[in-house]
């Protein structure tokens, strides 16, 4: 996940916490909510942390709407029009690779 990868000047809960909005999907995971609320806990917040939270994962669609993702040629592939990492996009499979892989260790 983005959010944990190493940045001296923010935690990962500030990370996530701004990368959200644009970068949320459809397919949230079920504890999604509580992450999320722990993060505005963990940066100070100390009222409406899950108003805050529920916020934060519907915000995706004020950029460019709901993202889904698949599983496409062994890697996540972004099924949104706007991604260059959309199957048939403007990434060819070996540029795709390094791409995916960074975002998504194994």
């Amino acid at each position: 996940m983005v959010a944990r990868q190493s940045d001296p000047q923010h935690s990962d809960q500030e990370r996530l916490l701004l990368l959200l909005p644009a970068m949320a999907d459809a397919n949230a995971s079920s504890d999604a909510a509580e992450v999320v609320a722990a993060a505005v806990t963990a940066i100070g917040g100390s009222d409406l942390q899950d108003q805050v939270a529920v916020e934060l994962l519907s915000a995706n669609g004020r950029y460019w709407g709901v993202c889904a993702w698949t599983d496409s040629q062994g890697f996540r592939t972004c099924l949104g029009p706007h991604s260059n990492r959309h199957t048939g996009g403007g990434l060819s499979v070996p540029e795709h690779r390094p791409v995916a892989d960074s975002f998504h260790r194994r």
